[in-house]
């Protein structure tokens, strides 16, 4: 019993020390790991940086200002030609048409066509003065607007519909299909 249990202390050390030995490997794996991605890393700020280099080889402080002041130069250069390429283009327009009308002419023509635009203005009905209430409408207010605009449509008094006969003062259709057709929220008191 005793060489039994010295044989299963032993066994337990050297399950322990292979622990300790399995647990150092993977550490050594797990900094293996880190540096290839360390490695993958700084070769692609390398490949980054040559690229940079590459693409700005021939960029210098001095060339760019170079090419600002042309640019500035060249600007202003080419206005003068635009403009006389466009004096000689509407003159080409002017006399190939035979029509050279001097600038009275043209200033009475703009005014007539100001003052005839004038003449038909459109006929719009005024601008409501008041702010439009969001509270809810009852049910005699909105009949006596419908009246109103039935009236004053040519419907004449009591022709609103062929609902009008079969008792319902909206048509055939409900009151509330109407007026949420319209967006009106009636105020519930019926």
């Amino acid at each position: 019993a005793l060489r039994c249990l010295k044989s299963k202390r032993r066994t337990e050390r050297r399950i322990e020390e292979l622990h300790s030995k399995l647990d150092a490997v993977q550490g050594i794996l797990d900094r293996i790991y880190a540096s290839q991605t360390d490695q993958m890393v700084f070769n692609a700020y390398q490949a980054g940086v040559g690229a940079l280099k590459l693409s700005m080889k021939d960029v210098t402080v001095e060339r760019a200002e170079n090419l600002v002041d042309q640019i500035q130069e060249g600007v202003p250069s080419s206005a003068p030609i635009s403009d006389a390429e466009l004096e000689a283009e509407l003159e080409r327009l002017s006399v190939s048409a035979g029509a050279e009308m001097d600038s009275e002419e043209l200033e009475k023509e703009l005014d007539s066509l100001l003052q005839d635009s004038s003449k038909d203005s459109l006929d719009l009905p005024p601008v409501p003065q008041g702010v439009p209430s969001s509270a809810p409408i009852s049910d005699a207010e909105l009949e006596a607007e419908l009246e109103r605009l039935s009236v004053s449509a040519g419907g004449g008094k009591g022709s609103r519909g062929p609902g009008r006969e079969l008792g319902q003062p909206w048509g055939s259709a409900g009151l509330d299909t109407v007026l949420g057709g319209l967006g009106i929220v009636l105020d519930q008191q019926s």
